[in-house]
């Protein structure tokens, strides 16, 4: 779903985003075990453009589509 843009994580809280109102894990904060380090740049870059973040929207981003996805 995320290389679809239909899910992201927030940076900053790391909280679940999706564009499909029935995904169960939405507005859910993701736990992280101490040696599970995330790149905070590399979850922006994909809520900045991959991240559809359009309820129902069916565009996929030229970022996507330039590698081939």
């Amino acid at each position: 779903m995320m290389d679809l843009g239909v899910a992201a994580i927030e940076p900053s809280t790391l909280e679940v985003l999706s564009t499909d109102d029935n995904e169960p894990s939405r507005g859910q904060r993701l736990t992280l075990r101490h040696e599970h380090n995330l790149n905070q740049k590399y979850l922006k870059f994909h809520l900045d453009n991959i991240y559809l973040s359009t309820p129902g929207s069916t565009e996929i981003r030229d970022s996507v589509l330039n590698q081939g996805i």
